[in-house]
């Protein structure tokens, strides 16, 4: 059945599902901020990225709302995007599906599945795996007014 997941975009049915998951990894990341500041400030971040990047799902393509990964990320550069945050659930994990999201956003993003590079704005374990698309860390950069905002000059040193 993975090897037959359709992709579709991030719909607002899925947001709980995007907020939760992405809240309890970057939780550990940031255990020494208090919870109501910590809240406040990614819960907003996430949904930024949400509605101004590109977030796209791999799902069940005879039940579209079984969601077994997803992705968010967005532009960059004409060779790069940054990709703020790839997930998939335990079940279907290391069956070759962020490799999958990875290349669809090349394709979407780059229009280069095969060729596109990106930039992690939040690194794991399980991104080592994809050093051919993923060959960067810019943590600096997750910060939406950074990403969204970001000057010529910032785009071509990186």
């Amino acid at each position: 059945m993975l090897n037959q997941a359709m992709v579709r975009s991030i719909q607002e049915n899925d947001h709980d599902l995007v907020m939760q998951t992405w809240l309890r990894h970057l939780r550990k990341t940031f255990s020494w901020l208090p919870s109501e500041a910590y809240f406040r400030l990614y819960e907003r971040q996430i949904r930024e990225h949400l509605h101004r990047g590109v977030a796209i799902a791999l799902c069940n393509p005879d039940y579209p709302r079984q969601v077994f990964a997803y992705a968010v990320a967005s532009p960059w550069t004409e060779k790069r995007f940054l990709l703020h945050f790839i997930f998939a659930k335990d079940y279907y994990r290391h069956g070759g599906l962020a490799t999958r999201l990875v290349q669809e956003l090349c394709g979407q993003m780059l229009n280069a599945h095969d060729e596109g590079r990106c930039t992690a704005t939040n690194w794991s374990a399980d991104l080592e795996r994809m050093k051919k698309h993923v060959d960067g860390y810019r943590p600096d950069l997750f910060n939406s007014r950074a990403c969204y905002h970001h000057t010529k000059e910032e785009k071509e040193t990186s």
